[in-house]
Parts: structure tokens; sequence; C-alpha cells
């Protein structure tokens, strides 16, 4: 039986968890905005950002924790993965500014922030 249970876990999907510190998050919302953003993802030691063609400096998104995920070096949302420098698109908006329910990471830039539409 032990055997068994070996062959089974080993055979499981491992998760790898966020990593609190270069992944802007926020819980689950009920309703979200419907604009939508399109850039290059950049996934770097710092902070998760997008660069997109009219803006100058970089979007912060903030993702629902329950759209996210790691698969290696790539970061995966709504079961998509993008590695750095994927053009990604995103529905949601742009909010004026960081709230309380936002974690913000250490060193993300917070001059432009994109609630990702859960």
């Amino acid at each position: 039986m032990a055997a068994a249970t070996l062959l089974l876990a080993g055979c499981a999907p491992v998760a790898t968890p966020l990593e609190p510190d270069t992944v802007a998050l926020i819980p689950p919302q009920q309703a979200g905005m419907d604009a939508l953003l399109v850039g290059a993802i950049h996934l770097d030691d710092d902070c998760v950002t997008v660069s997109a063609p009219d803006s100058d400096a970089p979007i912060l998104p903030v993702f629902p924790t329950s759209l996210v995920s790691w698969d290696g070096d790539d970061l995966v949302v709504d079961g998509k993965s993008y590695a750095d420098g994927s053009v990604i698109w995103l529905g949601g908006g742009e909010v004026p500014e960081v709230t309380a329910a936002m974690h913000i990471p250490e060193g993300c830039p917070t001059e432009t922030v994109w609630l990702v539409a859960g």
C-alpha cells in the first residue's frame, strides 16, 4: 500500500506558491473593470510589471490571488503561462491609488497601478 501511495504522490502536480515579494496581489473581487491592458510582462527579482507602448513608466498589475501561480520561471495567469517579455492581455482597469487590500511588494513602482479583473 505504501508503494502505491508513493507512486501516486509522484504523479501529482506540485504547486509552486507565489513569491509575495515579487507579485502584487489582492483577494478575489466580486466585480471588476473591463478595460484592456496589452503589453510585455517583465518578471524580475524585484517586481512583476508590464510595459505598454502608450506608457513611459512600468505598470504594476495587481492580480487576484486565485488567478496567478508560478510554473518554474513563468507566471501563470488564468491558466496561461507567460515568460519574461511575453505579450500579455489583462482585463481590468487603472486605479488612482494603492488600497489597504492590496499586497504591494517592496520595490514595486506604484505610479500606474492596474487592478486585474478576476
